[in-house]
């Protein structure tokens, strides 16, 4: 009798393989009622049904790698090159220049590649030189850093007053002021590897990108490829400016999507994908960067005391946890059903927080339900006003 999908990626137990093998064999008039633990016959049986369980976890490990949406990891990676063509974003660390200046006691400094570790003692983010070069006396050097840990969290700020040497160099100061004609001191945006469900999107979306009509799951699919950076998307096709208009709406993992954003996934694309180049020649089809609407986060966490350390490491975990959950929603929120209309929830805004190992108690004077959140929209949360207490 052949085997269903639901037989094939449901693995057994040990005692269902063992029960199944004792009725087959009472079935064919074995005395299995006096084969008790330890006897010579149920360790056997014992010992089969462990490696038939081992077999069945195996074959379900199997089928969950063969369908888009069970297969994770590794296996989806492979899996969407070898079905869809889509390769996942890898990580990048984040790059830019720092000014490491000398005074007038300590230097000159001569610097390698690698001899200099900075870090922002606000986030804990460290970084490493790319070149080297040497800090004169009373003058400034400028170098190439990167991210010690890939991804954006390594994309601080531009001008900070919190970054300092680990490497100790007599003398030296560290500052991070923003490039020549730019606003920022970054060259190579930190990006996260890309989410199985980013990808797994990308993949069921992308058929959609071969009808003529381009359906919302093909500006979906196109966004997504066109721009690493961008991770959320929307689409409005009710013709919201008229007939044959679509508005598609983009948002960052971390917030809203930059002017730039736009331009990349409405013009310039990745690898000669954009919405201008995939989109019908009768479409209006126009890319808008996802409105912010701020939340604002108050209230006491109350953490075991043990637990509270004196460098802010457990808080500053705290707070990026509910920052996590906010720029974890969709554009629009998240909608529970019966509901048509998306919000912030409450509820899974307190269990992101309380999830941190440590917390003990939550009361939040904002938000007290849940926040609304509009159609086209995307939730922010800047900095958490939490205050402490500790609890023994």
């Amino acid at each position: 009798m052949p085997f269903t999908i639901l037989q094939l990626s449901t693995p057994i137990t040990r005692d269902q393989a063992l029960n199944t093998m004792l009725g087959n064999l009472q079935a064919l008039g074995f005395n299995v009622t006096s084969w008790q633990s330890g006897s010579v016959q149920r360790t056997i049986l014992t010992g089969v049904a462990q490696t038939w369980s081992t077999a069945t976890e195996f074959v379900a490990t199997l089928v969950k790698m063969a369908f888009n949406d069970t297969s994770d990891g590794g296996a989806l990676t492979t899996f969407s090159d070898s079905h869809y063509d889509n390769q996942r974003i890898e990580n990048l660390s984040t790059q830019g220049e720092m000014i490491f200046a000398g005074s007038a006691v300590g230097p000159p400094h001569t610097i390698s590649p690698s001899d200099v570790v900075v870090q922002d003692t606000a986030t804990g983010q460290t970084y490493r030189n790319l070149t080297g070069g040497t800090i004169p006396l009373g003058g400034s050097v400028t170098l190439d850093m990167e991210a010690q840990t890939p991804g954006i969290a390594g994309n601080i700020g531009t001008g900070l007053v919190t970054l300092e040497l680990v490497t100790s160099f007599t003398g030296v100061t560290v500052t991070n002021p923003a490039l020549a004609g730019a606003s920022t001191w970054i060259t190579q945006l930190g990006v996260d590897e890309e989410e199985d469900s980013i990808l797994r999107e990308r993949n069921s979306t992308k058929w959609t990108t071969l009808n003529f009509a381009t359906p919302d799951g093909a500006y979906i699919q196109i966004s997504l490829a066109a721009d690493s950076d961008i991770t959320r998307v929307t689409v409005d096709d009710s013709n919201p400016r008229g007939p044959g208009t679509v508005d598609v709406y983009i948002a960052r993992a971390d917030g809203v999507a930059t002017g730039a954003d736009v331009t990349q996934v409405q013009v310039t694309g990745t690898d000669d994908v954009a919405v201008d180049k995939k989109r019908p020649v009768t479409a209006d089809a126009l890319v808008i960067a996802a409105a912010a609407q701020a939340a604002t986060v108050t209230g006491t966490i109350h953490i075991t005391t043990s637990l509270d350390d004196a460098a802010g490491l457990k808080r500053a975990e705290i707070e990026q946890a509910a920052i996590d959950y906010v720029n974890s929603l969709d554009i629009g929120g998240e909608i529970f059903t019966p509901a048509t209309t998306g919000v912030l929830s409450f509820s899974e805004l307190i269990g992101a927080i309380t999830s941190v190992v440590g917390v003990r108690k939550v009361a939040l004077s904002a938000p007290t339900t849940d926040i609304p959140i509009s159609g086209f929209s995307v939730a922010t949360l800047g900095a958490p006003s939490f205050s402490y207490a500790t609890i023994d």
